[in-house]
């Protein structure tokens, strides 16, 4: 199973953030910034999608310069 985020830009301001298994979307969650929702799906890939709440950032940490390849859902 494979755990991204997409990110869709809202009329209001805010930020659609669907988190996806595989190609399919899991939870749909609004953020108020950029950085908010990106760290929305960098929680969601590193307990992989919520099933390994052991992980903290302690355990993982993110490749912020790679994150649109690692982590964020290509259609």
């Amino acid at each position: 199973m494979t755990y991204k985020g997409r990110k869709t830009n809202l009329d209001d301001g805010t930020i659609q953030v669907e988190l996806m298994s595989d190609s399919t979307v899991d939870r749909t969650i609004i953020a108020h910034s950029d950085s908010e929702a990106n760290a929305m799906i960098i929680v969601w890939v590193a307990q992989e999608g919520y099933t390994r709440l052991d992980i903290t950032d302690q355990d993982f940490t993110p490749d912020m310069d790679n994150f649109d390849a690692l982590y964020l859902y290509q259609d």
